[in-house]
This record gives structure tokens, C-alpha cells and sequence, in this order.
């Protein structure tokens, strides 16, 4: 007997091609679908019961990067639009998978198939597109839909990426950037005042302002650079341990870390990677920056590196355990665990500018006995590793 296929979400059943064709037929009878489907201003499709496309509008087509709906015919909406989990549980299995369970578009068709109503969520998905991955935010509708005893549901799909890109953007010059300029504001207001050591403490501090408010316009900068590919990187031969330092140094004495312990383990000093070094120190420091705030008070945050084959590996590890819902949405654009403030763009950014620009891969290990550890490998040839070459 064939085993059942497994699923953690949705049902995994497909139909047949012959019922694909039928419901397709059964469709085509009513012409004022086509009319009411065409009327969508964005993508709009009809799925069967199980979730399959046997209807849509040119707009669909368009989006899709199709030329007909033949192309598009039998597929789950997953599979349709690339999205890189379709096919996670393998073969025809969008929908099953437990990145699925956690999926807007997906939560809204299993709740309009099974309680025959309207649902309307926000869908955050990253598809493959052209040989690269491609983050979209969506709000998704659908409807149910009855015909001659067939139940169907009417999927629509409004690209709301801009909207989320302008809020995360407000929210940054709104708080972040604000607050930083308003430090700044407050010592340039006393810093006539002072004198002598005084003196130099606070220009100290006004420097590091200044480099705090010009990083964080260079990283919005830098996130939409790389999202239009037009990002331009400057790739140098760099030492490990100077990435390790400067992240340390920039976390070891901020307010962020007030109670907590910061640790830093260096590498061998001959270790060297070739890369963009702001980019990664950037990157590896928004992970350093999250690790901290989601540590508790008295907790130990590491900051460390490896060496593995022909690459080296920064990492930063932090007690704190991730919940299996919040780890399968961590690298979504959009997602974010910080309640009111929270931009989520932070490991989303972190992903796109090291995967797609530095060469390298990241990925997070978390379990509740040994805490969260979020790594940054950077491949090279071997013989660069310590001359730097």
C-alpha cells in the first residue's frame, strides 16, 4: 500500500488532470466569471477543492510570468508564483509544509475552503525569480465560490510590498534615525559648557553619534540598492578579527547591553576573508543587535568566529530559544517580533545582502537547552584564508 502523503498544514490530495479539465469547463460555462475575474485590478484566480488554478485573469498571467492559463492549469498557487517552499515536502506538496502553517495566502484558503466564507491576510512570501530570491508583501482575499455542487474559491492578490517598504522606512527616520539626531542635538547644545575632560568625553560621544546617524541612512540606502540590483560592492581582502572587533566595540558599551555580558572570542589574527567589509560589518552587526535584544538581563551574548572548508564562519550565539512559528518567518521581509517598533527588515536584510552580494550563507540554529545561534558563512579560496591574498 503507498504511503499517505504527510503534511503539516493543508491537505496534500491533488486532482486529476480530467477534473482539472472539468472544472475548467464547468467554469468556462458561466462567462460572467471571466468578466467578474478580468474586472480584478491586480491577480485574481479560481481554485479548486484542492486548491488547484482552473480559472484566472490576464493580470494573473501577466504576474506570474506565464503566456497562458495552460501553464498556470493544475498548479497550487504556491507552485504558480515560485514561492521557494512549494515544493518543500516534495512534489505537488504547496501547501504542506510547516512554513505553509505560517503563510497568510495559505491560511486564507484553507479557512474560506472549509468554513465556506470570506478571509482576508497579509501574506509575506519570498519567491525564486531569474535565478534569484525576491521578497513580496501581499494582502490576499478570497471568497468562496458555489457552482452546480462544486465548491471553488476565488483567490484575489494585492501587491502591498511599497506600502510595507514605506512604513519600515518611516518607522526608521521616525525613531531610530530621530533619536539618534536628538542625542546629537543635546551634547552639540552642552558641549560649550564643558571643558577639559569633560569636554573630551562628550565629542567622543558626539562622533559616535554622527557615525550612528550616517550608518543607519547608508543601511536604508545600501537594503534598497540591493533590492533594485544596484547595489555596488568592494570586495577587499579583510581581517576576520577586525569584523569581530568593530561589531564588539559597537555593542560592548551601548545602552542595549546595560546588565548583560558581551563576550568576544577571537579568531587566529593571520584569518583573512575577502569581502565588503562595511556591508558585512553591517550585516553581522544586525544579528549582534538582535541577539542582544532578545537576551535577558544577566545573559552571556558571544560573539565569535571558525574556520571551516575553504570558508570561515562569524557567529553570535545568545541563550534565548526561538519559537518554531517565529524561526520558519525569521528571514521574511516585513516579519517582526518587536511589538509597536519593530521594523522588520533586520534579518531579512541580513540574508539578501550576504547571500546575494558577499557570497555567503546564513543560517540560525536555536533549541531551547542551548540557545539561538546565528551564523554568517563567507566562502573563499582557501589559500586567501590567511594571507589575504
Amino acid at each position: 500500500m503507498k504511503p499517505k502523503p504527510v503534511t503539516y498544514f493543508d491537505t496534500p490530495e491533488i486532482s486529476s488532470a480530467k477534473q482539472i479539465q472539468a472544472d475548467k469547463t464547468l467554469i468556462d460555462n458561466y462567462p460572467l466569471i471571466q468578466t467578474l475575474l478580468e474586472s480584478f485590478p491586480e491577480i485574481a484566480l479560481i481554485l479548486n477543492e484542492n486548491r488547484q488554478i482552473v480559472a484566472c485573469n490576464q493580470n494573473a498571467i501577466a504576474g506570474f510570468g506565464n503566456s497562458s492559463l495552460e501553464q498556470m492549469l493544475g498548479k497550487r498557487v504556491g507552485e504558480a508564483i515560485c514561492c521557494i517552499h512549494s515544493n518543500e515536502m516534495g512534489e505537488n506538496s504547496c501547501g504542506t509544509s510547516k512554513f505553509c502553517a505560517q503563510c497568510g495566502a495559505a491560511n486564507a484558503i484553507k479557512f474560506t475552503r472549509e468554513n465556506l466564507v470570506k478571509a482576508i491576510e497579509e501574506c509575506r512570501i519570498t519567491i525564486q525569480s531569474n535565478g534569484k530570491q525576491e521578497a513580496y508583501d501581499f494582502l490576499v482575499t478570497t471568497n468562496p465560490l458555489h457552482l452546480n455542487g462544486r465548491n471553488f474559491t476565488v483567490f484575489a492578490v494585492r501587491d502591498i510590498s511599497n506600502e510595507k517598504r514605506r512604513l519600515a522606512l518611516e518607522r526608521i527616520f521616525f525613531h531610530d534615525v530621530l533619536n539618534t539626531a536628538a542625542v546629537i542635538n543635546s551634547i552639540s547644545a552642552i558641549l560649550h559648557e564643558e571643558e577639559g575632560e569633560e569636554f573630551d568625553i562628550l565629542l567622543q560621544s558626539l562622533k559616535e553619534a554622527s557615525d550612528q546617524l550616517i550608518q543607519e541612512i547608508q543601511s536604508q540606502r545600501d537594503l534598497r540598492n540591493a533590492e533594485d540590483g544596484n547595489l555596488t560592492v568592494d570586495i577587499v581582502p579583510v581581517k576576520v578579527n577586525e569584523i569581530l572587533e568593530k561589531v564588539y566595540k559597537q555593542y560592548s558599551q551601548h545602552t542595549l547591553t546595560e546588565g548583560k555580558k558581551l563576550v568576544l572570542n577571537k579568531i587566529d589574527d593571520s584569518v583573512f576573508i575577502n569581502t565588503d567589509k562595511q556591508l558585512l560589518i553591517r550585516s553581522f552587526s544586525n544579528l549582534v543587535k538582535n541577539a542582544v535584544e532578545a537576551s535577558n538581563s544577566g545573559d552571556k551574548i558571544e560573539i565569535y568566529a571558525a574556520l571551516g572548508k575553504n570558508c570561515v564562519v562569524i557567529s553570535v550565539k545568545n541563550p534565548t530559544y526561538i519559537p518554531e512559528a517565529i524561526q520558519l518567518q525569521i528571514f521574511n521581509r516585513s516579519f517582526t517580533t518587536k511589538k509597536g517598533s519593530g521594523r522588520g527588515i533586520g534579518t531579512y536584510s541580513v540574508r539578501l545582502l550576504v547571500e546575494q552580494y558577499l557570497n555567503g550563507e546564513v543560517s540560525f540554529t536555536s533549541d531551547k537547552n542551548e540557545g539561538t545561534i546565528f551564523n554568517i558563512k563567507i566562502e573563499n579560496r582557501k589559500d586567501n584564508l590567511k594571507q589575504g591574498l
